[in-house]
C-alpha cells in the first residue's frame, strides 16, 4: 500500500509529528511505500528517519517539504510556520487566524501544488492528513481515499472562528 501523510508543522517539533513519524516508521517496516508532505522550515531534503529506525534496518521516509521561513526569498512561503494557538510550541511563530487573506490563499496553493504532484507522481492508495483545517479539505478534493486527525490545538483555534 502507498501511504501519504500530511502534517501541517515540522515533523520533531510536536506531539502529532512524532505520531506520524512512528506510524510511517511501522508501515515502511510491514513492507508499505510511504511519503510525507510536510510544512516545514527545514530546506528540502528527501529523506527524514529517526536514527533508531535507521539503525534496525528500515529505510527512510520520503519527505517533501513546503518551506516557510520569513525574510528567506528561496522559500515557498515567505513566513514562518504558523501554528494554531500560543500553547503549541513557540511564541514567536505566526497563528494561523493572524495571517492575512493573501498569506492563506498562497498557504492553500502551495499545499494544493505539492499535493497534487504527489497524487500524481507517488498516487498514494491513501492520504492521512493531520488537520481537518486546509489539509483534510484539499484530501478531499484530490479524489484519494483519505483519513483525517483533529488535534487539540486546531480545535482550540477553532473557537476563535466561532
Amino acid at each position: 500500500m502507498r501511504v501519504l501523510f500530511m502534517h501541517h508543522f515540522p515533523l520533531g517539533l510536536s506531539a502529532a509529528g512524532h505520531f506520524v513519524e512512528q506510524w510511517a516508521q511501522a508501515l515502511i517496516a510491514a513492507g508499505h511505500e510511504v511519503r510525507a508532505l510536510i510544512v516545514d522550515e527545514q530546506r528540502r531534503g528527501s529523506e527524514q528517519s529517526p536514527d533508531s529506525h535507521q539503525s534496525r534496518g528500515i529505510p527512510p521516509m520520503m519527505v517533501d517539504r513546503i518551506v516557510c521561513r520569513a525574510g528567506d526569498e528561496a522559500a515557498d512561503l515567505p513566513f514562518d510556520v504558523p501554528q494554531f494557538s500560543t500553547s503549541q510550541v513557540e511564541p514567536r511563530r505566526p497563528l494561523f487566524r493572524a495571517l492575512s487573506d493573501e498569506q492563506l490563499v498562497s498557504y492553500r496553493d502551495q499545499i494544493r501544488l505539492h499535493l497534487d504532484a504527489q497524487v500524481h507522481g507517488f498516487d498514494p492508495h491513501i492520504i492521512h492528513a493531520q488537520h481537518i483545517w486546509v489539509q483534510g479539505q484539499l484530501a478531499l478534493e484530490s479524489g484519494v481515499p483519505y483519513v483525517v486527525n483533529a488535534w487539540g490545538p486546531e480545535l482550540i483555534d477553532s473557537q476563535h472562528d466561532a
